[in-house]
Parts: structure tokens; C-alpha cells; sequence
């Protein structure tokens, strides 16, 4: 029912909706068009010209734009491109067979999509966002209580110079089989995709997003902090894990949050060969890695990363050497600078074999790590082992124990 009231309006910049028969056939980018109503689109819709258009209402609870008619598009580009667009403080519904709320192409215009306190209720499909460089979405709601038929979500799709953002949105009775935001087969973020969303009442088979890899210029571009999801839904995202290095996900309820470094502990003693006094060697024996998120096993005894971001890791282990008793020996953490393709020693532990400690048999020594690192793509930590006092050599006992972890912001 349209709600009239005696609004006061500035025809300079603002046209009064109150029909669908109110918005020209060619909007005036320069006006602002504010719904006043619920208004029936019926078969009217609206062309986003490529200067751009504004659209708002008085709040979703008492304005909006709805069709029931099948095969629809309620919002549609002039067949070469659409502009920047806001859409703002109203409700959308689209219900008919086949229909859809869009089908925008910006064409990599360089213009934004924005939404900001806009409710989509019950809607089949929200149809299809091209190309723009980036989409804005704050306090909007996706309602899909009562929603019937085959229900699709939003497909993003194209080249995007910046990214997405959804903030302070929520999902509301999403359904089994439904996925909110998927990639399209030409997704390309230069950007990010950041968002809070609270996705609670999803039922367990829906998907809130579904992106790829591939959809990612930047490593730690798919950034989810605060995001909180129904536990049991299992696939709520899908397409990329916690753990990829293109994913960074922080604070999270019901997913998986991202952990990044890595652990590695020795499974299979070997002696380090020493051939030469006072000469670091890498140690040897077999390790076993695990927990590694952004960082990859390159050999044993070497955590390297994977992640094209400047990082700074916290270095702690603990590693029990045997050797010759009284021989003098040093542990030396190295990071191996990839881009300088050069070891930098980061710190030195120097201890003696001795059977003077408790029940700890002649010639062994349990060596404690701490350090920090800043690494970048393709570096590495090792441990090395050197005998100051002859060449006798060293072992690595199993059990010890070399942990990476990014140090909190």
C-alpha cells in the first residue's frame, strides 16, 4: 500500500517515487530518487545509466520495490555498461519464476555498486554484478523466510580493480541448496573480499560463499574477521579453506579460523655428519610437518612460505641433540633470504655435552629455541648444528619439536 505523506522535497536533486510509473524511462544521474512507497514494479525496469544513478527510500520497513512477475530483472545496465549505483534504505522483493533483482555489467568502468540499509526479502535470485571495481554492501539483510521455488543468490563476476565488502549484514532463514555470493567463471579480485556477516540461522546444507582461488590476485585477499555461521553447516564456505594462503580468516564462529606457519617434529633420527670444526651444518634426520597454513615443507628441516605478504613469525622449539661428551656445540636458527639468496643467522645457542644434569645421559643436551623472523615469499627456517670442539657428530633425538606461528597484530 503506498504510504503519501507530505514530504518536502528538493527538486533540484531529489524526484518523489510513488509509482512505478514515476521513474523515467532514462534516469538523471544528477537526481536522487526516493521511494516513498511499496510500489509494485509490475514489468517496469530500471536502467542504471552509465553516468550512474541513486535510489533510496525512507527505510526498509516502510518502502520498497517488489514484482511478482516471472521472467524479470528489476535492475538491468543500457546493453553497453551500467555506473555507479546506490541503492539505499528499502526493501527489495522479487518473486516470479525465473526472475531476478540484477543484471549489471560496469564493463571495468571503475565505478562502485553500493547498498547501505537495504533489506532483500524473499527474493528467487539476485541475479548477476559485472566488472564493477568494487561492491559496498553495510546493514543489508538477505530475508528468505518464506521464500519458495528454486532460490539463487548473488553471482560476482569480471574483473574488479578493488574488491568486495559486506559489513553489518546478516542472512535470515537462507534455505538448503542456496548460496549467497559465488564467483563467476571470469572472477577476477585485485582487491579483497572482506566481510563480518552473521550468518547464524543458514540451514546446515546452505553456503554463504563459494569462491575459488583463482578469484584472487592477492594472497590473504579473502578476509572474513568476526564472520559467525551456523556451526553445523559445514560447507558455509566453500571453494577455499581457512588455510589457503589467498584466505585470511580471523575471530571466526563456526569456520575454521586461519592459523599461519607451521610445525615440524624429528620422526627419524640421522646423524649430522660433521666434517669440519667450528662449520655450521644443516641438521639432519626426517621430519614430519603438520599444522602448516601458508607455509609448505620444502625439504625436511625447512618451514617455508608460501604467502607473497611480508610476515613477521615467532621461531619456538625445543630440540634434543646427542653427541661426544664435553664437546662444545652451537645451534644456529637460519632463515634463508630468498630474494637476497642468502642464509641470515637469526640467533645461536651454545651448550656443552655433559652428564651433570639430573638423569640425563652422558652426552646429550636439550637445546630450548625462541626467535622472531620476517619473511616474505619462498624464504625458509632451518636449524644447523656445529661441534666447536672437534668433529665428532650430532644427532637429533625424535620428538624434537620446530613450531612457526605468525605473531598477533
Amino acid at each position: 500500500m503506498a504510504r503519501f505523506t507530505k514530504r518536502i522535497q528538493t527538486p533540484d536533486i531529489e524526484i518523489l517515487i510513488r509509482s512505478a510509473s514515476d521513474f523515467p524511462a532514462t534516469l538523471d544521474s544528477a537526481k536522487r530518487y526516493v521511494v516513498d512507497a511499496f510500489i509494485d514494479m509490475g514489468t517496469t525496469q530500471i536502467t542504471i545509466p552509465q553516468a550512474g544513478a541513486t535510489i533510496s527510500g525512507e527505510g526498509a520497513n516502510v518502502t520498497g520495490l517488489f514484482s511478482t512477475e516471472n521472467n524479470y530483472t528489476m535492475f538491468i545496465d543500457d546493453g553497453v555498461f551500467s555506473g555507479p549505483f546506490l541503492l539505499s534504505s528499502l526493501d527489495i522483493k522479487v518473486t516470479g519464476t525465473s526472475s531476478q533483482v540484477f543484471d549489471l555489467d560496469n564493463a571495468e568502468n571503475n565505478n562502485a555498486l553500493e547498498m547501505d540499509k537495504v533489506n532483500f526479502t524473499q527474493c528467487v535470485d539476485l541475479g548477476l554484478v559485472d566488472s564493477y571495481r568494487q561492491i559496498l554492501m553495510t546493514g543489508v539483510g538477505f530475508v528468505y523466510f518464506g521464500a519458495t521455488g528454486v532460490v539463487k543468490g548473488l553471482t560476482i563476476d569480471g574483473t574488479m580493480a578493488g574488491g568486495m565488502t559486506v559489513l553489518t549484514t546478516i542472512t535470515l532463514g537462507q534455505q538448503s541448496g542456496v548460496t549467497l555470493f559465488q564467483g563467476g567463471a571470469s572472477l577476477s579480485i585485485a582487491g579483497s573480499l572482506r566481510s563480518d556477516m552473521n550468518a547464524l540461522s543458514i540451514d546446515n546444507a546452505s553456503v554463504v560463499f563459494d569462491f575459488a582461488e583463482a578469484d584472487f590476485v592477492n594472497d590473504n585477499a579473502f578476509f572474513l574477521a568476526n564472520f559467525r555461521t551456523n556451526p553445523s553447516a559445514s560447507g558455509a564456505i566453500t571453494g577455499i579453506s581457512a588455510s589457503n594462503r589467498k584466505a585470511l580468516f580471523r575471530n571466526c564462529t563456526g569456520i575454521p579460523n586461519t592459523h599461519i606457519g607451521g610445525v615440524w617434529t624429528v620422526s627419524t633420527s640421522s646423524a649430522t655428519v660433521i666434517s669440519t670444526i667450528n662449520t655450521p651444518v644443516k641438521m639432519a634426520g626426517t621430519t614430519t610437518y603438520s599444522l602448516l597454513e601458508h607455509f609448505t615443507q620444502s625439504a625436511s628441516n625447512a618451514i617455508e612460505s608460501q604467502t607473497a605478504e611480508t610476515i613477521t613469525m615467532d621461531v619456538a622449539g625445543s630440540v634434543t641433540l646427542v653427541g661426544t661428551d664435553a664437546d662444545d656445540i652451537s645451534v644456529v636458527l637460519r632463515h634463508w633470504d630468498d630474494s637476497a639468496s642468502a642464509y641470515v643467522d637469526l640467533e645461536t645457542y651454545i651448550a656443552t655435552f655433559t652428564d651433570t644434569v639430573g638423569s640425563r645421559p652422558p652426552g646429550t643436551q636439550n637445546i630450548t629455541i625462541f626467535a622472531e623472523v620476517v619473511m616474505d615469499i619462498s624464504d625458509r627456517v632451518e636449524v644447523w648444528l656445529e661441534n666447536n670442539t672437534g668433529t665428532d657428530n650430532i644427532t637429533a633425538s625424535v620428538g624434537s619439536r620446530l613450531k612457526l606461528s605468525r605473531r598477533p597484530s
